[in-house]
């Protein structure tokens, strides 16, 4: 896999577009990933923030994994293999909602590592700007009929 090319996809949140851009998965040093996650590989691909939860994928279409974003010259993802892995042994996935940074956990072994929550899903809208627990007043139908 190191040196194949690859593509990183991401969705513009005010435009809506579909953004890619094209890379290489390359060796994982310790110095070009922020993110201290052992099971990540990095990319060359250069994404901002709207790539992050992307999917990153081969040019026949198969999918590597899922796009993180650190700030740094390279592009963070974490693997297919591990996703399938994690998805694979639970039934019901833990979230929360009105988390925006990592929560340290304590593993077993006594290390900590970075975790992000995952906020309740709801249905939104980019046209409807209305937040997800206002319920507005309706209004019902009016008669416009003329009066002869």
């Amino acid at each position: 896999m190191p040196s194949e090319k690859v593509v990183a996809i991401g969705r513009d949140v005010t435009l809506g577009p579909l953004m890619a851009t094209i890379g290489k998965v390359i060796q994982h040093g310790k110095n070009n990933c922020k993110l201290d996650c052992k099971d990540l590989k990095v990319s060359t691909c250069k994404i901002t923030k709207a790539g992050i939860g992307g999917p990153l994928i081969k040019f026949d279409g198969s999918f590597v994994g899922m796009n993180f974003y650190d700030g740094s010259r390279v592009t963070p993802f974490l693997p297919k293999d591990k996703i399938v892995k994690v998805l694979s042994t639970v039934n019901n996935l833990p979230s929360e909602s009105g988390r925006n940074h990592p929560m340290p956990i304590d593993v077993d072994d006594g290390t900590k590592k970075n975790r992000w929550p995952v906020p309740e899903p709801y249905w939104y809208h980019g046209s409807l700007d209305v937040d997800m627990h206002y319920i507005p007043k309706l209004i019902g139908r009016v008669s416009l009929v003329d009066s002869c």
